[in-house]
Parts: structure tokens; sequence; C-alpha cells
């Protein structure tokens, strides 16, 4: 899930709401700009989704997208809801107001003193699902790849 503040609504995955079997209504057509600067269309929602975080259960109206990366957005519509939003980016922690409390959400950490090795097939298949951007090989005694090597 991605907390996305430039995002004017919430989203949901169409691959989750399949997943989930969740149902859903017609919606005015609408297209959306991605982050990538592509174009999402949208024709459905699912109202009223009940979804839960470290704890704490959240109602919202998702739109349903197709997205490559997330399950979930959440967008200034959720933000507005449990305003006021106090954000560490630094130390990726959130504090809302939610059911007239003021609670904490963790998010990920960066993990920049440790990088885990995956299989190329697990490295193909995120390239295939658009879940990479780069990719660095790398060359030295113990990581080196002949010419013929695929990844």
């Amino acid at each position: 899930m991605l907390v996305d503040s430039g995002s004017i609504e919430t989203f949901i995955s169409d691959r989750l709401v399949q997943t989930l079997s969740l149902s859903t209504e017609q919606c005015p057509q609408a297209t959306f700009k991605a982050a990538d600067g592509g174009q999402l269309q949208c024709s459905e929602h699912v109202p009223n989704l009940e979804w839960w975080v470290q704890g704490h259960s959240f109602i919202s109206d998702a739109k349903v997208l197709d997205l490559c990366c997330y399950d979930m957005i959440v967008g200034e519509d959720w933000l507005e809801a449990v305003s006021l939003v106090w954000v560490n980016y630094k130390t990726k922690e959130m504090r809302i107001t939610h059911k007239a409390q003021r609670i904490a959400l963790q998010g990920v950490r960066d993990q920049l003193d440790s990088c885990l090795e995956i299989t190329p097939q697990k490295l193909d298949g995120l390239i295939r699902a658009g879940g990479v951007l780069c990719c660095l090989q790398l060359y030295g005694e113990h990581n080196e790849l002949n010419a013929t090597d695929e990844f």
C-alpha cells in the first residue's frame, strides 16, 4: 500500500479486486495520470471498502485501476478524513487522527546496509511487472558474470 499525498483519490488494484472477489459498481469513466506519466482508465469502484493496516481498520471508496506495483494507493481523500496528519519522512512514521484518537503508523524503512540477492527468474518477473526501473550488474571477485550469463 502506498500513501500518496499527490493522489486525489484512493485506488485499488484490479488484480486485488479479482483475488478477493470484491463487489464493484460502475462509475463515470475517468482517466488518471500515473506517476510514470502513463494514463490509467477507470470505470468502476469498490464502495465502502474496509481495509486494515497495523491493527486499524478504515473504510474508503476506492477506484479500480490496473496498478502494477501496489495493491492500494490511498490519497488526499483518506488523508483529509484522518487529518491532522504528521509525517516524519526520515523514520517513515505517520501520525493520524482515527476514531477520535491519535494513532501512529510505521512505513517500510530503507535497509541500505544490505542488499539481498535474488534469482534471475525473480528479477525477470519484477522487470515484466514494471517493478524495476534500472538494474546494476556487479563485477568483482565473487560476483563475476560471463558474457553468456543472462539475467
